[in-house]
């Protein structure tokens, strides 16, 4: 008999990038953040016999995306969800620094499924919150599923998200820390780089949560 809920982490691509492969115990998955290397993606799910039915992302930068056409080729029915605020950055290359980094410009042509705060994402017997947390960029979400939080490029263990980029906002992503830390519970915090940690971790020794929290 299958766990109730498996999670896979797949480092990809020259940032190591954090791509989830989340599955309820009929095997029927999401992936979260399609980095790059989608043939890693693919082998994952055969390997463990999932059936893909979503792509849930947290926001459009370059190193969150770029496998999601080959992931389309394996399986052309599956949905994207992203919120509506960062679908500009999905379509342009120069805006979800795919061009600048490596040369290659990336825009998904895919249709999409624009989501808003508090909408539940519905995959299998999974169910996904999401939670509108801009600042790394404006339509960046995290996912909040049972007592785990995909935090994308928000939360970090110890830091948050950078805000230099077009459409990053220090004052927002303090908000959305702020926000964050105020999360009932001990979550296992699950972020888009990096190694994992606890949202009560989070609270006692990373200074934004801490300030979020005052």
């Amino acid at each position: 008999m299958r766990e109730e809920l498996k999670i896979i982490c797949l480092p990809l691509g020259r940032l190591a990038t954090n791509c989830y492969v989340v599955a309820d115990k009929n095997g029927r998955a999401a992936v979260i953040d399609p980095a790059c290397e989608g043939e890693k993606i693919i082998s994952v799910l055969e390997k463990n016999r999932f059936t893909l039915e979503a792509i849930l992302l947290t926001h459009a930068h370059f190193d969150h995306i770029m496998a999601i056409d080959t992931l389309f080729d394996y399986k052309s029915d599956i949905r994207v969800y992203l919120h509506a605020e960062e679908e500009p950055v999905l379509r342009d290359a120069a805006v979800n620094l795919s061009a600048q980094a490596t040369g290659v410009s990336y825009s998904c042509g895919q249709c999409v499924t624009l989501v808003g705060d508090g909408e539940i994402i519905s995959v299998g017997e999974m169910k996904f919150e999401v939670l509108h947390t801009p600042g790394h960029t404006v339509g960046s979400v995290c996912y909040l599923l049972n007592q785990v939080l995909f935090s994308g490029d928000t939360l970090f263990a110890g830091t948050v998200g950078r805000t230099d980029f077009p459409g990053g906002n220090y004052t927002d992503i303090c908000m959305s820390i702020a926000r964050l830390a105020h999360l009932e519970g001990d979550l296992r915090v699950l972020p888009g780089h990096e190694e994992e940690t606890t949202m009560e971790n989070e609270r006692k020794h990373n200074p934004y949560l801490k300030t979020g929290r005052s």
